[in-house]
């Protein structure tokens, strides 16, 4: 059940449009880099999302990756459908 938690909140994250907008104001109002760049990335990505979160919340890598696995497909289910 964990499981299911944990992909709703990734993709809760990555599809939720204000708190994007707000993740783009904050890394907008820094110069550049390459390293806030990979970071801003990251934070709006679904497979990045859902491994962090996962690995932070049960310490497992394993859980981690399937996490991020059904993730990703979920969202690639989901663009299908748009």
């Amino acid at each position: 059940m964990e499981i299911i938690g944990l992909i709703a909140f990734a993709w809760w994250w990555c599809e939720f449009e204000p708190l994007q907008y707000l993740i783009d104001g904050i890394f907008g109002a820094f110069k550049p880099s390459f390293y806030l760049n990979w970071i801003h990335g990251g934070l709006s990505c679904i497979k990045c999302v859902a491994f962090w979160s996962a690995f932070a919340y049960t310490g497992d890598v394993f859980t981690a990756c399937l996490v991020s696995l059904l993730s990703f497909i979920l969202n690639l289910c989901l663009q299908r459908l748009k």
